[in-house]
């Protein structure tokens, strides 16, 4: 039976030389012994609460965006503002904050600042957060947030910006 044609060939695909496997074995004490960044075991947490169905999948798209979010920097009048919010306000402008970059490839409610051009405001709940992207001097690829409104004062706060 093994002289069969055919046969002797079926036994073969699949196999792979001794040299082979040593060349392409992965190192696997390096990968153990290496230290997980914060990021790593922030997402795989996360990861392990949306499998045992401890949080909803649109919590933890929101919650993954703030682990893995570019640096926001916030003035000092937008320092001010988050001073006032309740926790669980801060809670939901955190997330928004940290959902900015994914808010302009998806069709989030982000809204350009009218007459103002390089300002943007994004909606979380009654709040309104006015922000640009960084440019001149400030870190390259930053958020840069100049106020967090109640959305009655949008307007008002840009007039003056």
């Amino acid at each position: 039976m093994e002289n069969q044609p055919g046969c002797g060939a079926a036994a073969v695909v699949g196999r792979s030389s001794q040299r082979d496997s040593e060349r392409f074995r992965p190192d696997l004490r390096e990968r153990s012994s290496a230290p997980a960044s914060d990021t790593d075991a922030v997402l795989a947490e996360l990861g392990r609460q949306r499998a045992w169905g401890q949080i909803s999948q649109h919590e933890y798209d929101l919650r993954r965006a703030v682990a893995v979010a570019p640096p926001t920097l916030v003035s000092r009048v937008a320092e001010q503002d988050l001073r006032r919010l309740s926790p669980d306000q801060l809670d939901s402008v955190r997330l928004a904050l940290a959902s900015i970059g994914a808010a302009h490839s998806a069709d989030c409610d982000v809204r350009p600042l009218e007459e103002r051009p390089p300002w943007r405001w994004i909606r979380s709940g009654p709040w309104r957060i006015v922000y640009r992207r960084s440019h001149g001097d400030e870190p390259a690829g930053c958020w840069v947030v100049a106020r967090v409104l109640d959305e009655r004062d949008l307007d008002t706060a840009a007039r003056t910006m």
